[in-house]
């Protein structure tokens, strides 16, 4: 596993930033395992409430108070290792890395740019969009020059 948000960026790091960031990757991991299991396992236990003959309600919204304390837990942990690192980083470094995480948008996880998604991209400003648009004629046109095989 990678350190959260920080898996794509590529920089130009030298040995010791590489090391340090590798040391809270593993940090990063270690607690994410912990509280992964805990907390996969306060949502079998919920499940199991839920399913109960007589669902207790204090006992269900425990449960989902605990839950939630887990994953509060989580992306503070989260949000700690990425200052960890951004802390390492020099200013241009920074900078590209929170370009970079500004034009993510509101992508979905595995929802990126595909071929036939001309519409959302009109509609966004997106860096390289005018690139799309312009290449767009010239797939329509090799597309109908192609030939039909069955």
């Amino acid at each position: 596993m990678r350190p959260e948000g920080f898996t794509a960026f590529r920089g130009n790091f030298d040995d010791k930033q590489r090391e340090e960031m590798k040391k809270i990757g593993m940090e990063q991991v270690r607690e994410r395992t912990k509280t992964g299991n805990l907390l996969r396992e306060k949502r079998a236990k919920l499940e199991t409430l839920q399913t109960a003959d007589k669902p207790d309600m204090k006992e269900i919204n425990k449960v989902i108070d605990e839950i939630a304390a887990i994953q509060a837990q989580q992306m503070k942990a989260q949000a700690a290792s990425r200052q960890k690192i951004r802390s390492l980083l020099t200013d241009e470094q920074r900078t590209l890395l929170d370009a970079q995480r500004g034009n993510r948008g509101n992508m979905r996880a595995g929802e990126g740019f595909r071929p036939g998604r001309e519409v959302r991209i009109e509609r966004q400003i997106v860096p390289g969009a005018e690139r799309f648009r312009e290449q767009r004629p010239q797939m329509r046109q090799r597309r109908a020059n192609e030939p039909v095989t069955e």
